[in-house]
This record gives structure tokens, sequence and C-alpha cells, in this order.
């Protein structure tokens, strides 16, 4: 071999094994430097799965899928629902079923599934069932396409909790970078370190709301007059976006969302903001780089939502 052909072997050969080692070091110090970004892609790649047959769906949670993430357990049952329990189909006689369309706030990312809003309201409403249907990352059209999934569920009532990146378009990789970040710890961390991008989280959401507002309003509208050709009593629940309570500064949210209902004055909405004023973001956010609300936040979430929902439901 040449001179300059071994150099470039060793090379090659020393930065697979720096790869191999860094790749080994970050899996058995992982509990040390864990943070939300890289939580959320263990999330993606231990819990959920593809699906290729329903475009809008796009992702889905794995059925009997078990994973400790960002501090306490998510664990699916066979219908890939974060649910302790089974549901019976046909659903039993005299027992009436709320079925939660949302994404990781519904979820309840980051604390125990007893504390989330779905749990909490079921155990506060009698004679009914309250399903939690949130897949993280879920847009409005992956929550409309899970309402039709779980009609087999017979729901009597459905309740669609929005927050602001309802509107978003998951982004899903292929070939082998997608790879290396569905086996690694390596890559994601890097990601993680070298991402980013330039502007604040406001001119984020405006950019989006400015190219995406048609098809947003197309999806509610769709589960809404679902809803009301089935006889389906629906609540629209307003989660407010998380850095503060007293200011909006997305008006053209709250715009859209009172135009839709324009169109459906038979559903009810939950504004959750006067609720939550007079409380600091920050207490009730699941740690200070991770803003999905903590337990304290879904069991304000869940003092706001009841009142309406005891009117509401039959």
């Amino acid at each position: 071999m040449k001179p300059w052909a071994r150099k470039l072997a060793l090379l090659a050969v020393g930065h697979v094994v720096a790869v191999v080692a860094g790749e080994a070091l970050l899996r058995v110090t992982y509990s040390g430097w864990s943070n939300y970004n890289t939580e959320m892609w263990r999330y993606a790649t231990t819990v959920k799965q593809k699906t290729p047959d329903n475009p809008r769906l796009g992702h889905e949670h794995k059925p009997h899928a078990t994973a400790q993430l960002y501090g306490t357990e998510i664990r699916t049952n066979s219908l890939g629902l974060r649910e302790d329990r089974e549901f019976e189909v046909p659903k039993p006689s005299g027992l009436k079923r709320l079925l939660v369309l949302g994404d990781s706030i519904t979820l309840a990312w980051g604390v125990d599934v007893e504390d989330g809003f779905c749990a909490r309201l079921d155990a506060a409403l009698d004679g009914w069932e309250v399903i939690n249907s949130g897949v993280g990352n879920y847009n409005s059209s992956a929550e409309a396409a899970t309402y039709e999934k779980l009609q087999v569920l017979e729901p009597d009532a459905v309740m669609l909790a929005f927050y602001i990146n309802d509107i978003e378009k998951p982004q899903y990789c292929s070939g082998l970078w997608c790879s290396l970040s569905h086996h690694t710890y390596y890559y994601p961390l890097l990601k993680d370190r070298l991402g980013g991008g330039t502007g604040t989280y406001i001119d984020y959401y405006t950019d989006w709301y400015e190219r995406e507002s048609d098809r947003l309003e197309a999806d509610l509208d769709g589960v809404m007059t679902a809803a009301a050709q089935r006889d389906q009593p629906m609540v629209l629940v307003a989660i407010p976006e998380l850095h503060s309570f007293t200011e909006n500064p997305f008006p053209q949210v709250d715009a859209l969302l009172q135009r839709v209902l324009a169109r459906h004055p038979e559903v009810a909405l939950v504004d959750l903001r006067p609720h939550l004023v007079g409380h600091e973001p920050k207490d009730l956010w699941v740690s200070q780089e991770d803003h999905h609300p903590n337990a304290e936040g879904h069991r304000l979430f869940a003092e706001g939502m009841l009142p309406v929902l005891v009117e509401v439901l039959p």
C-alpha cells in the first residue's frame, strides 16, 4: 500500500473508532446529559411508527410499547393509546365515551399518565370514559384522521385540544441519515447541538399561519361537520401558547378559530387563557427547556374544561 493510501486508511479507521467509542460513551452516560430534544427522538424511535397506508395520519403509536421518557413512563395499549386499560368493543351498555384528540400536550408528555388532563377528566365525569388519543407531533390533519380511525370505539362526544403548533407539517426522514437517527445517540445529539435557526418562536408560527391557515381551517371544519352528522357533541379547547398568559402575540390564531366556530355554532369553546392568568408560565412547564405543561398545568387545564363538559355532555 502506498504511503498516502495507508494514511488515508488509518484516518478512516480512526474516525470509525472515534464514532463507535463516542456512541458507547453517550449510551453509558446518557442519564447525565439527556435533554428534551434527545428524549423526543427516543420517543419517536421507540414508541412511534410510520403509517404509510394513511398519509393524513403520518405516524402513530406502536401497540403495547413501553419507554421511560423525560422522567416518566409512556406505555400504550393494543390500539397504541397512552392508556392503562383496554376499551371494550362493542361498547358496554350504559357507558358513554369522550374521545379527546390532540398532540403531545393531550398525550401528557413529561408527566405521569394519571396527572394528565384526560385522566383527571375521566375521574371527574361519572359514567364517561375519556379516551386519550394524543400523539406527539400530531397536527390538525392527523387529529382529523385519528377521529375517523377511532370511531370503532363508538364515541358519544369528541373534544379537540387545539394548540398553536397544530398547523405544522411533520417532517419524515429517509435513507442513510434516517437510519443513523433511528439507531444512534451520536447523530441526534450532534443535530441538536448544531441545529437551531434564526428568528423567534413568534416569527416561526407567524410564518406557518401565513402559509397554511386554509389547510388548518379545512381540517377543523371536517371534524366539526363529521361530529355534527354523527350527533356527537363537540368541544374545542383553545390551549394558549405557554410563554405568556397576559399577552397574546398570535391574534391571527384566535381569529382563525373564531371563523371556524362561526360556521359551527353547535361546537362549544373552552378558552383556557383566563384560567391561567395570574400564574407564571415557567411554573407550569415540565422543565425550563421543555414548555409542555407539568402536572399543575394539567390540573388547571382540567379545571377549565370540566364546567363546559358537564354542560355539553349528554
